[in-house]
């Protein structure tokens, strides 16, 4: 059998890296908006962390180390966020509801 091999060319693969560079550096703007809006509204907060969770999923295909551990702070950031909003709201909503 004869094995198929692919070459990506070098100007695709360095739009690749550029591409996710910029997901992970979205990321981590994303998670500090989070954080930030979180002060004036808690749904708009979810909602952008999610945001920043995804792009930072998309950040580490990142090509350089340091980019590829921005993306995984903002995921974390973003993941607290999301944890304890969401953990709130299912306090006060499911939890009061029922009494």
């Amino acid at each position: 059998m004869k094995e198929e091999t692919t070459s990506v060319s070098p100007a695709a693969q360095q739009a690749s890296a550029t591409w996710h560079t910029w997901m992970a550096a979205l990321a981590a703007v994303l998670a500090l908006g989070a954080w930030l809006v979180l002060c004036f509204n808690g749904y708009a907060a979810l909602g952008v962390g999610v945001a920043a969770f995804v792009a930072g999923i998309l950040g580490l295909r990142a090509h350089t180390r340091p980019w590829r551990n921005v993306a995984t702070t903002a995921m974390i950031a973003s993941g607290v966020v999301m944890v304890v909003i969401s953990a709130f709201l299912v306090v006060i909503f499911w939890g009061l509801s029922s009494i």
